[in-house]
Formats: structure tokens, C-alpha cells, sequence
């Protein structure tokens, strides 16, 4: 249940970077676009160079369709540990609260994905501190707290997961 409720939110995110791409410049756009044929080709690899590069290529401007592109890839390619880092990089330059929150879901999530290759207590409290931060920038995004819900279960700790569930 919780691999499936974390890949529709995956979807969900996917489909939204798709839909921003115009508004870049014709190169960072270009890279973008690149690398969601090769994502689509199953091409992984590629597409997350692609990506990388069109963050580069973005320089001193802000490109958060290039954050999320590349967070998703590595989800995708089950690099959690590179993902939650790249979560937490964009978590740092988002320019919104809402979009902070969703790099901090983000980054979460793939904290929560690495701790099922290795289970780290440490990596859960990491993740539960991440998500209450993302729930004081997006109080109303009921993914979030979902997510912190399975985190809390996941360190037994069940009356405060249920006070996520019920939020």
C-alpha cells in the first residue's frame, strides 16, 4: 500500500514538471525535454544526465522543473540516497512554501525507499523531522501527513501516527 500511494504522488509530481517546461530558457527547456524522450525510451541513464545538464545550463536562475526532474529520475533508477539529496538542494532554493514542501516530501520519500533496502532508525527520525517541516509549509497537502503517518508506524510510534492519518 505504501509503494503504491508514494508512486501515484511520483506520478502526479512527474506530470506536473511536464507542464512548466515552456516557461525556461530555450536550452534549459531543450535538456528538459531530452530528457523526458530518453525517460520515456526507458533510458534512464540518459535522461538523468539530461536533466543534470539542464540544471547546469540554468546557471544562476532558479529551475525547479529541473530539481524535480532529476529527484524523480533518481527515485526511479532506486537511487534514494542521491535523491534525497537532490530533495533537500532544491527543498533549500524552492521560492514558494508549497514548493518547499513538495522537495521536502520528496526528499522524505526517498529517505523512507532507502530505509527499506537498509533499515536506519535514523533515516526514519531524518524523514519524520523532514515532513513535519513540510506540513508547517503546506499544512493542507494530505500526502505529507500520510507519509509521516507510515514513517511513525514504521518507528512504532502508533498514537502519533494516527494523529497524522486523521490530519
Amino acid at each position: 500500500f505504501l509503494y503504491l500511494t508514494l508512486s501515484l504522488v511520483f506520478l502526479s509530481s512527474n506530470l506536473t514538471s511536464q507542464q512548466s517546461v515552456v516557461s525556461l530558457d530555450p536550452k534549459v527547456s531543450a535538456a528538459l525535454r531530452e530528457s523526458g524522450d530518453f525517460q520515456k525510451r526507458e533510458q534512464l541513464s540518459s535522461a538523468l544526465e539530461s536533466a543534470q545538464r539542464a540544471l547546469k545550463l540554468s546557471k544562476n536562475t532558479y529551475c525547479e522543473e529541473c530539481y524535480r526532474q532529476i529527484v524523480n529520475l533518481q527515485l526511479e533508477m532506486d537511487l534514494p540516497k542521491d535523491a534525497a539529496d537532490s530533495a533537500g538542494a532544491w527543498a533549500a532554493r524552492a521560492t514558494s512554501p508549497k514548493e518547499k514542501a513538495a522537495a521536502e516530501y520528496l526528499s522524505a520519500r526517498a529517505l523512507v525507499l532507502s530505509d527499506r533496502q537498509k533499515h536506519d532508525e535514523k533515516q526514519l527520525e531524518r524523514a519524520d523531522r523532514i515532513l513535519r517541516q513540510a506540513s508547517l509549509d503546506d499544512p493542507s497537502d494530505p500526502a505529507i501527513h500520510l507519509l509521516d503517518g507510515r514513517v511513525l508506524a514504521l518507528m512504532k510510534k502508533e498514537s502519533d501516527a494516527r494523529v497524522q492519518f486523521a490530519a
